[in-house]
């Protein structure tokens, strides 16, 4: 052992004028995503747990989830002989906070926590954001698995690198890129949820079908059927988790490819922060998504036809698609800036048409645009002077 440090130190050793040296890691990292109905009590998913039953494990819950379904995943947990505790925090968006972080890592470092403890987030997305931020950054990290309760979450939070909290000034501004050894997706924990989270939930499928999937755009576009039906649900879900798989397959070095997922974003998030939340996630993405489509429409690198189709889609879902009149155009360019993805410019991808992306004409391999802030502002005021068609789409939607 020692001969190998001695050469590779004799080879490694820093010039005296010039004091350079470098290293490298290269970490494969790889999550399985269990899908099936009743698939949260199969113990297919237990195995890695199973291995580590000496340990300690912590499932993670708000206060709703814990009532429908938290003693019974306890069991199920106990009864395949593992040690486990429940750490509960409050609903809603506002746990996903340096307060609420600081509150689950004392709890568990106070339960027993070592390196082969896992950390179970059973949630939306709140739960499984903070509870991954959390099991990234215990000893540098411990396990995870995500085991989403929400439609929203079953096809984006859970699924992805990315973990997160938010600070005052911008939605998920602390965070990591971490994975989940595996993701628990189980659409039968969707049957008890409210028919608004169904809603925006969708938004995040209609978002991959703009940008990715014409043909996945086409099924919602002619789907009128109940929107708890098994079999509806069964589809979007398979099909957008598909889709976003696809993405996170990519190299690490195509770093445009992580902004595709984030279509409507920059401006959904600032919507979100600046209602206090009153808008969930997946409606203010679909108000985000429609006033991209604005900007698409003119920069000229979409028809109106394609502008139209988002507003249409959105409110076919009865997701909402007009900026609210209490959030004014200053706070939404201010919030902006505080976009991850902010450099300079708004940087986003834009649809060409339904199911494509448009590339940039002075680089045809690129497909991020720089977008300025009186683009911003006057596609802001054009999705605005939308709204009298806006209800009088309601009041259709309404009658019909």
């Amino acid at each position: 052992m020692m001969s190998i440090l001695n050469k590779t130190l004799a080879s490694s050793r820093i010039h005296k004028t010039q004091g350079i040296l470098k290293f490298s890691r290269s970490i494969n990292v790889e999550t399985t995503v269990f899908y099936s109905r009743g698939g949260l009590f199969k113990n297919s998913w237990i195995a890695p747990l199973q291995q580590r039953k000496n340990s300690r494990h912590f499932l993670v819950m708000d206060r709703n989830i814990e009532k429908l379904y938290g003693s019974k995943v306890f069991a199920f947990l106990k009864q395949n002989g593992l040690k486990v505790n429940e750490v509960v925090i409050a609903p809603g968006e506002r746990s996903k906070s340096l307060s609420v972080y600081k509150r689950l890592i004392n709890s568990i470092v106070t339960l027993g926590v070592d390196r082969d403890s896992y950390i179970l987030a059973l949630g939306g997305g709140v739960v499984n954001n903070v509870a991954g931020f959390v099991a990234s950054t215990l000893y540098r990290g411990i396990g995870l698995i995500q085991i989403p309760t929400t439609l929203l979450a079953q096809l984006d939070a859970a699924i992805d690198f990315k973990q997160a909290i938010n600070s005052p000034y911008g939605k998920n501004q602390l965070g990591s890129y971490y994975s989940a050894s595996a993701v628990v997706v189980d659409p039968d924990l969707l049957q008890t949820l409210p028919l608004r989270q169904l809603r925006s939930g969708l938004g995040e499928a209609i978002k991959h079908a703009l940008i990715e999937d014409q043909q996945l755009f086409s099924y919602l576009e002619d789907y009128h059927g109940d929107l708890r039906d098994k079999e509806f649900l069964d589809d979007v879900i398979v099909r957008t988790v598909q889709l976003k798989v696809l993405l996170l397959n990519k190299s690490s070095d195509e770093k445009d490819l992580e902004m595709l997922p984030q279509y409507g974003h920059a401006i959904g998030h600032a919507l979100e922060n600046l209602s206090h939340y009153k808008l969930l996630h997946g409606e203010a993405i679909a108000i985000g998504m429609c006033v991209m489509s604005e900007i698409a429409n003119v920069l000229g690198v979409s028809s109106v036809k394609v502008m139209e189709k988002h507003y249409q889609i959105m409110s076919k879902f009865k997701l909402p698609t007009i900026i609210p009149n209490y959030i004014s155009d200053q706070s939404i360019l201010a919030a902006i800036r505080h976009d991850k993805y902010f450099l300079r410019n708004l940087r986003s991808v834009l649809t060409s048409n339904v199911g494509s992306i448009a590339n940039v004409a002075e680089d045809p391999a690129k497909y991020v645009f720089n977008i300025e802030s009186k683009v911003i502002k006057t596609c802001l005021s054009r999705n605005r002077n939308k709204t009298l068609i806006n209800q009088r789409v309601k009041i259709w939607t309404k009658k019909n």
